[in-house]
């Protein structure tokens, strides 16, 4: 059985898209312990969220952070020493002959044509998943397959067939 929130990288991205806010009001926090943890859960964060690939979650990250910057009132009077940081930060980056910066878009897969292999990979999942669901189309060809898809509503039709699908439906419906 796969474990929880890790089981696949976009359920990574996820839990630490769901734990960012917590982090950054720790980061506002009055105790001097609570706001180093922040700190660190910040970085952890960052660093865990390049170690999960998700695009998408590494996007919604850095959005959910700016907004909890901003939603937080000791943070929001931050927001403008920040913003005058990012381009000093950035030159910095830079000036590492870009490897530190290269290093987060590989990681991140937010550079031009680094997501290509990703989408790759979606398609010939999605394709198998077809001719699985051709093959099976009532009862599916077994749960062994439930995470090849990479699609919710395709991995549930090619395991479980209509049957699991309308299950499925049910459960959210009611």
């Amino acid at each position: 059985r796969q474990a929880g929130l890790s089981a696949q990288e976009n359920h990574l991205a996820m839990a630490l898209v769901l734990v960012a806010p917590v982090v950054i009001s720790w980061v506002a926090h009055p105790a001097i312990r609570v706001r180093v943890l922040g700190l660190v859960g910040v970085v952890i964060t960052f660093f865990g969220m390049l170690e999960s690939g998700s695009r998408a979650g590494f996007v919604v990250l850095l959005l959910c952070v700016a907004l909890a910057s901003a939603l937080t009132p000791k943070l929001r009077r931050m927001v403008p020493i920040a913003l005058l940081a990012a381009p000093l930060v950035l030159v910095a980056l830079l000036a590492d002959s870009g490897s530190l910066l290269t290093t987060i878009a590989t990681e991140s897969r937010l550079a031009s044509g680094l997501g290509a292999q990703s989408d790759i990979g979606r398609s010939l999942l999605q394709q198998q998943a077809l001719l699985d669901i051709q093959s099976s189309p009532f009862f599916g060809i077994g749960f062994d397959h439930l995470t090849d898809a990479h699609e919710v509503h395709l991995q549930l039709l090619a395991a479980g067939g209509v049957l699991t699908l309308a299950g499925y439906a049910i459960y959210w419906l009611t």
